[in-house]
């Protein structure tokens, strides 16, 4: 399925579930009623429309991503105000004879500094990459670039 058509579902989807917010006007309901689910449905809409914005830009790179070797540089673990570790790679990789520096956040330290790492990055746009084993199945043989893998 074309993104674009995957977009007009997703607004389509989003229209509907607004639907009942419509009749709900119509048949009078009270004005604090009404602005809560207006801001309610605005920011459900809204973080549907990242999520699957982010989807996309998963799939599309695991499609017709570039792969490249990239290297753990660096490891980091911030403690937050509420106690809870969040850990980070930073990875630098070189594409189209560009250098380029990745950093994700992740919910377990598996990466060591020095651990070389297949990254698959935009061919429009080298600078946004996301790390192959985060996403992809190790298990499953690629595919030849420009063919589909077979599931």
């Amino acid at each position: 399925m074309r993104d674009e058509q995957s977009w007009t579902i997703v607004l389509a989807l989003t229209v509907l579930w607004l639907i009942p917010l419509v009749l709900s006007v119509g048949a009078g309901a009270s004005g604090t009623a009404i602005t809560f689910a207006v801001v309610l449905a605005a920011l459900t809409a809204a973080g549907g429309l990242w999520v699957f914005g982010r989807f996309l830009h998963i799939r599309r790179l695991l499609l017709e991503g570039i792969r490249a070797d990239g290297k753990v540089v660096a490891t980091t673990v911030d403690s937050g105000v509420d106690c809870v570790a969040t850990r980070s790679v930073t990875i630098d990789y070189c594409l189209g004879g560009q250098h380029h520096r990745l950093k994700v956040l992740e919910s377990f330290s598996s990466y060591s500094v020095g651990e070389v790492v297949s990254v698959l990055a935009n061919p429009r746009r080298p600078s946004s990459a996301i790390i192959e084993r985060m996403y992809a199945d190790p298990r499953r043989p690629s595919a030849k670039r420009g063919t589909p893998k077979a599931w």
